[in-house]
């Protein structure tokens, strides 16, 4: 356990960005980004920590105060790529005493104490709340009008809530647990039950029916897939530190069917992505194809308002993602989930972040859905709320913002003896979007404005990826192309 000493003016913009090196004078010692540049060392443990931060000892009284918050930081958590180095050391020859080179997650920081002299007394004494820590997911009110986003009209639909409140809610979502929930959403409710009853159909098809669209019948990830032919459990279970041994011997068969349908009025220019629909003739389902189209763009028009509210939310103009998602990758799945019959060789969908943009999901009353608190290494529920839908962010969106907002593990365990059905739109940006670090100069001006002036979430120099790179890289993964 390393400890890090800040001030409590900069702990806002540490817990959703995490902690950067700074420039100047001290370039390359880890720092919080303050204005008046101050330095404190990351301490090897609690006891030195103590000798290094306290009230008293001789590092504070050298810096004239001591910090006021103390970040505990696991440096398993710290990509083990180059960015910690026992072999530099920030006082002299004192071994515990480190730098850390690149930037530490906020997803590192497992705990946070405020350091208060020793003669404060309990009574007078509070902790810190870290937004990462979360024990429920939150709802949030759109305040949209029912059917707002069903028809033909276009633009962005007027909303009874305040803006300034909208928009702060969903970001503290995006840059906590990476989930929310949202209600009043413009869609009305006559529509997701026709999601539930057209599922439904689909599903009640015979075996012949669905295997002749099977998704391993042609080089398109569209289509039917069958019981574990997507697994999704490629972490093994979560408790504990996976090494390969356990993870061989903690993955689960993912206990679901489901079906992948692209939109029709969005050609994609892309053999996997831009695949034609396989779907069931008419003749077997009729109107199910016109229903699919219809509801998915219905979806596609959510998804595009929600990106301008997080757009905002990261201080960029709410039509930032509009040029990037202009033929959107996006997927519309019908899920269904039988009850488990083995919990040590089954689970309904394993253990994953989803890989794109972001995902918006309906799920029916029997619930099952868990989502990963990082910090404390707990599940939790995400109780269905009728006519709610579920928002989730995906690796694309943690890439694109330098984690700023989360992309957060979760899977689905139905303890239920009942069948489960869930439908998921992942919305993802056009096939040949780069999905790299671009959020730099926004980033920065949002930072300034919560007294954080150096900070600045620079451009990665990894190598430039596609969505369709990204996406073909996970679903090949998962066993899907």
């Amino acid at each position: 356990m390393l400890v890090h000493g800040t001030w409590m003016k900069n702990l806002k913009s540490i817990l959703s960005e995490g902690l950067r090196p700074g420039g100047g004078q001290n370039k390359g010692r880890l720092r919080h980004e303050d204005s008046d540049g101050g330095v404190v060392h990351a301490v090897r443990s609690r006891s030195k920590a103590a000798e290094a931060h306290d009230h008293g000892s001789k590092y504070a009284e050298a810096w004239g105060r001591p910090p006021e918050v103390k970040l505990y930081i696991d440096p398993k958590r710290i990509d083990p790529a180059g960015l910690f180095s026992s072999n530099s050391r920030a006082s002299g020859d004192d071994p515990d005493h480190f730098l850390i080179k690149g930037r530490i997650p906020a997803s590192a920081i497992v705990h946070v104490e405020v350091n208060v002299p020793a003669e404060v007394p309990p009574q007078l004494r509070a902790g810190v709340g870290n937004p990462l820590n979360f024990q429920s997911v939150p709802v949030v009110s759109l305040g949209l009008p029912d059917g707002c986003f069903s028809g033909d009209t276009g633009g962005v639909p007027a909303s009874s809530r305040k803006q300034e409140d909208l928009v702060r809610e969903v970001g503290a979502a995006c840059r906590g647990p990476g989930f929310l929930q949202i209600v009043d959403h413009g869609i009305a409710a006559a529509e997701l039950r026709e999601c539930f009853h057209q599922s439904a159909r689909f599903f009640r098809c015979p075996a012949p029916t669905k295997a002749a669209i099977n998704q391993k019948r042609s080089r398109g990830a569209r289509g039917y897939f069958g019981k574990a032919e997507e697994n999704l459990d490629i972490l093994g279970a979560i408790e504990g530190e996976a090494t390969a041994e356990t993870t061989k011997l903690q993955k689960r068969t993912d206990n679901k069917e489901g079906l992948d349908m692209g939109n029709d009025l969005i050609p994609i220019d892309d053999e996997s992505f831009g695949a034609e629909n396989q779907l069931p003739p008419e003749s077997e389902l009729p109107g199910f194809r016109r229903w699919a189209c219809r509801y998915h763009n219905v979806l596609v028009r959510l998804a595009r308002h929600l990106l301008r509210l997080m757009a905002r939310a990261l201080g960029l103009p709410a039509d930032f993602f509009d040029g990037l998602t202009t033929a959107p990758v996006s997927t519309l799945r019908l899920l269904h989930y039988w009850p488990i019959s083995n919990f040590q060789k089954e689970i309904g969908c394993g253990a994953h972040t989803d890989y794109g943009l972001v995902t918006l999901l309906l799920q029916d009353d029997v619930g099952g859905l868990q989502v990963l608190n990082k910090l404390s290494g707990s599940w939790i529920h995400v109780p269905p709320i009728e006519g709610a839908l579920v928002v989730n962010l995906g690796d694309m969106m943690a890439r694109w913002t330098s984690s700023v907002f989360q992309s957060t593990i979760h899977r689905v365990v139905n303890t239920a003896n009942v069948d489960r059905y869930s439908a998921p739109l992942f919305f993802n940006p056009n096939i040949d979007a780069k999905v790299v670090p671009v959020l730099k100069a926004a980033v920065k001006a949002s930072a300034e404005k919560s007294d954080n002036r150096d900070s600045d979430l620079a451009a990665s120099e990894e190598e430039e990826s596609t969505c369709g790179d990204i996406l073909k890289s996970f679903y090949r993964e998962a066993g899907l192309l």
